[in-house]
């Protein structure tokens, strides 16, 4: 997939978050930097999805998956996580 001004824009947004997530966690400083490598190598095997408004689904699943790949951490632990951090979800 071409690294498009959208494509790199959502990168780096997901890239941001994370990437303070991890420092909270503790993980090492090399891991961002891995999962940035990763994530670039899932986008440019990607198939192009031209201009759609998938493709912020679409980045943040490779990023997801290279977050699992390059942590050994499954990814929605993350979000389940960092929701309850946020506030709790209730359910009628």
């Amino acid at each position: 997939m071409k690294n498009s001004i959208g494509v790199l824009s959502v990168s780096k947004f997901y890239h941001s978050a994370v990437k303070a997530e991890l420092k909270r966690r503790g993980f090492q400083k090399n891991t961002a930097k891995k999962i940035i490598k990763t994530h670039k190598e899932i986008m440019n095997r990607a198939k192009e999805i031209g201009n759609s408004r998938l493709v912020s689904s679409y980045v943040m699943g490779s990023y997801f998956i290279a977050m699992n790949r390059s942590t050994g951490k499954l990814c929605f632990v993350f979000i389940q996580e960092s929701v309850g951090r946020c506030g709790k979800l209730s359910v009628a």
